[in-house]
């Protein structure tokens, strides 16, 4: 499985090489997703999400304290494939992000269970992320969320240390 990755990754940096990065250019990047079939789209607006009750919480009676990071959200994304296709198309989109030695991208967390990883991901400038992205890697399932905004450090902070509090009872166990 790791091999798979492996590969997978090298060839999905190799293609963006020649094509522009989601930093670059994430307004095209998301209409490709939005536009191709076999990939489900959902958008949030801002006026969505301030004027929505959405609760953002485990069935396993913990809940990450998102409060903070979500009213910095102007909008959300959530892209997610089943088909092998498109889960190695979101791979290649979404590969710059998990560098470790990316200069624009820091990875915040991520939690490996089983053939399952959820990373946090942001896009660094000084002190602050300008936006986080959520994405989840699994065999069958790759999901991307884009959170659109500012955020503070401190606020991000707040959000990892509650949902490792939250992960130790295994969220991606609960699919």
């Amino acid at each position: 499985m790791k091999r798979i990755i492996l590969i997978t990754s090298v060839l999905a940096l190799s293609l963006l090489a020649v094509r522009p990065s989601l930093a670059q250019n994430s307004n095209a990047t998301y209409e490709r997703l939005m536009s191709t079939d076999g990939i489900t789209t959902v958008f949030l607006s801002s006026s969505m999400l301030s004027e929505s009750s959405l609760q953002f919480s485990g069935n396993n009676g913990h809940s990450a304290s998102l409060q903070g990071l979500l009213q910095a959200v102007q909008s959300v994304y959530i892209f997610s494939a089943e088909d092998s296709k498109n889960i190695n198309l979101m791979r290649s989109i979404f590969a710059p992000m998990i560098k470790m030695d990316s200069p624009v991208y820091e990875q915040l967390f991520f939690i490996k269970e089983d053939q399952r990883t959820m990373r946090l991901v942001g896009k660094k400038k000084r002190d602050e992320i300008h936006d986080l992205y959520l994405l989840v890697d699994a065999p069958d399932e790759y999901v991307a969320i884009s959170f659109i905004g500012k955020f503070s450090r401190r606020q991000i902070e707040d959000a990892v240390q509650s949902a490792d509090h939250s992960s130790r009872k295994g969220p991606l166990r609960n699919r």
